[in-house]
């Protein structure tokens, strides 16, 4: 989308070109639209153009019957260059490469001498001062610091390595590499502070509830709540556990097809052992087990049926 008050300062300052004949707005068009052909399609770009345009004349920049400036327009422009006059130059490309940057600052800090556009368009990306971008270093070195949080100038490598880790583990960095590694290893271990014995209490912790602290990885404290999806897997995986274990459990004795049974035959059927009274393993003892499970086909006065001990008649 594209900002229509930095548009205007583009239109004011091709407009401050002196040309052999008054500019259309197609010439206007055709000169200034290579700056956003790449992302702006024509229709929206004539559509922004031509809005432009109304605002200017409704402020009293452009004239109303032309596009040349006015009093206005030329003072406003003269402001954002952080220039007296409107500079003179034979022609637009003369302008695009001695003034045209400076709209990029409106009229603040200008880029240092021997700054090339690369290092100038990376400062005002980056949101770096500058003057960083006199040198490769310089622009380097402000953009590590920036990202890092450091202020201590020069950079070293203590203050690098500081910086890096604090920003890896998450937490802050003051200069003391000692404790960004003790509130480092309290976040990581969830503990309550970064002192020896808190930590320690949340290093048994993780050692009990996950088998080794190795387990609990560096890369763990990169992402903003790592540590809770990776306790909620663990629980996860332990009520997988116990639903596998449940369909593991036998299943729920049927209904005896003659009866139901007592509970002592319950428990001995869903154990596979055959059910049989203290008489019956009496009886098992002195005539055999075809007796004692009912089988053979004589009647043994305390044998044991389906339906229990068998009367003598």
């Amino acid at each position: 989308m594209i900002n229509l008050y930095r548009l205007e300062l583009l239109v004011l300052a091709r407009l401050s070109v002196a040309t052999k004949s008054r500019p259309s707005r197609s010439d206007l068009s055709k000169v200034l639209y290579p700056f956003v052909q790449a992302v702006v399609e024509p229709a929206a770009w004539r559509a922004d153009l031509d809005t432009v345009i109304v605002r200017l004349r409704g402020e009293g920049q452009v004239e109303q019957q032309a596009l040349t400036l006015t009093d206005q327009g030329r003072s406003r422009l003269c402001e954002v260059l952080g220039t007296e006059e409107i500079p003179v130059t034979n022609n637009w490309a003369e302008f695009k490469k001695r003034h045209l940057r400076q709209l990029l600052t409106n009229g603040q800090a200008q880029p240092p001498a021997g700054a090339t556009p690369a290092r100038v368009f990376l400062a005002d990306v980056w949101g770096v001062p500058i003057e960083t971008s006199v040198s490769d270093p310089a622009l380097a070195n402000a953009y590590v610091m920036d990202r890092l949080g450091l202020t201590t100038m020069p950079l070293t490598l203590g203050e690098l390595r500081g910086g890096l880790l604090a920003r890896e583990l998450g937490v802050p960095y003051e200069g003391d590499l000692g404790e960004v590694l003790r509130q480092g290893a309290a976040k990581i271990a969830a503990a309550s502070t970064s002192k020896p014995d808190d930590i320690i209490l949340a290093h048994v912790g993780h050692w009990v509830l996950e088998g080794e602290a190795s387990d609990v990885v560096f890369e763990s404290c990169l992402e903003e709540g790592a540590m809770e999806r990776h306790h909620q897997q663990h629980r996860h995986e332990e009520i997988q556990g116990d639903a596998s274990a449940a369909d593991r459990q036998p299943p729920q004795q049927v209904e005896h097809p003659l009866g139901a049974p007592s509970r002592q035959e319950a428990v001995g059927e869903s154990q596979g052992i055959a059910s049989q009274s203290p008489q019956a393993e009496r009886d098992a003892q002195s005539n055999g087990p075809s007796r004692a499970n009912g089988v053979s086909g004589e009647h043994h006065p305390h044998s044991v049926g389906p339906l229990g001990p068998s009367e003598h008649g």
